[in-house]
Formats: structure tokens, sequence, C-alpha cells
């Protein structure tokens, strides 16, 4: 997950599916569509009729049901398209905007590989990796994936970014988890279980209690 895929496999992954090659490309990938908050999203998509893009769905459980809200939104059928789990660093090589108001995410990988490729990311508070996004201008942050309102003005808003989004640009989304590699989750971890070590009624002073004691 790279920005530099962004000018080989981007157009070539849009070719292949048909896609505008000049239109924003708006990509919500994830299996449960009512957990990951596409239903909120294709409401939200429903007050912007007007502008050129194209929202990519990928990997979702039940795509023709799915197909049917997005019709019952007024979304034509070209504006949104539905595709199976495609190779995870093409589709984000050829995304200009992760979309993912989800409801419930303790990480929220999505988001993680969409910036480290140098996309950015309109999320909810209930994905952890939404932390990632804090002081940052890669990407918008909803409260709660049910307000459409935020979520529409959020997506207007980037609509209107997206073609200044140069090679700074993606820098700055890629540097938001440029640190998060697995000696920092580890770390991460380490401090959690010394802290449960340090609470009150731990056995860490009982005779043979804690590792030290074996």
């Amino acid at each position: 997950f790279h920005p530099r895929r962004r000018a080989s496999d981007g157009p070539v992954l849009r070719a292949e599916l048909e896609l505008d090659a000049r239109a924003p490309l708006l990509v919500f990938a994830g299996a449960d569509g009512r957990r990951k908050g596409l239903g909120e999203m294709l409401a939200a998509l429903s007050g912007l009729r007007e502008g050129s893009w194209t929202l990519l769905v990928a990997g979702v459980k039940h795509p023709g049901r799915w197909a049917r809200v997005a019709r019952d939104h007024g979304l034509a059928p070209e504006r949104v398209r539905f595709v199976s789990t495609q190779d995870a660093p093409r589709l984000w090589a050829a995304a200009d905007l992760c979309v993912l108001p989800t409801w419930r995410d303790a990480c929220g990988l999505v988001v993680l590989v969409a910036l480290a490729s140098g996309v950015p990311v309109v999320t909810s508070a209930r994905a952890g990796a939404a932390e990632g996004l804090s002081g940052t201008d890669a990407g918008t942050v909803i409260e709660r994936p049910d307000d459409v309102e935020a979520l529409r003005g959020s997506l207007a808003a980037w609509l209107e970014r997206l073609p200044a989004w140069d090679e700074a640009c993606l820098a700055a989304a890629r540097s938001c988890v440029a640190g998060r590699d697995l000696g920092a989750w580890l770390a991460c971890l380490e401090g959690l279980v010394l802290g449960l070590a340090r609470a009150p009624g731990s056995p860490r002073d009982e005779p043979g209690g804690g590792a030290g004691g074996r």
C-alpha cells in the first residue's frame, strides 16, 4: 500500500472496471454493509447526485439487496458499482476517497490501508483507527454514522477538495500511519499488560505470583 502505485495500478483497475478515469472515485470496502454504515452512506449520497462522482462498493455481502437500496435513494446503477473483493492495493491505488461511516470497528483496517496509499478518509468515531486522523488534514471523522447531514457535508467538502489533492497531500495521508508497524503495536500491548500488572489487586507481590515468580 503506497501512493506510488496510483500512477500505474490505479488507471489499469479503472479501465478494467470501465470506470470514468476523470470522475472522483469513492470507495466503500467491507462485507457487512449494515454494520459498516453503507445504508447511511447511500442516504448521504442521495443528496449529492449533481456531482460527477462514482461510488465503488467492494466485497459487500448481498450486493443485489444493496443495489436496490441505492436505487431507492435515487442513485443510478452507473453511479454506484458493486464488485467482489478486489486486490486491495490496486483498489486503493484507484480510489480518491475512502468512506467508512461504521457503527463498530475495533480498528478499521480499511482506514489504515487507505491512508497508507495516500487516500483521504471519511469515517466515524466508532472506528478505532479514526484516532490516526486526529490533528491531521487527511480525513474527516463524524461522531455518529446516522448523522446523515454531517456525513453528506463531509462528502461534499471532500469532493470539492479532491482536485487539489497533490503529491504533498498523498505523503501527508501516508504519514498518519507511517509509524504503525509491528513494533509499535507490540509496545502498546506491552504497556497495557504492564499496567494491568501494576493495578491494585494484582498478584505480583504474592509468593510465586507474576512472571518474576516463575
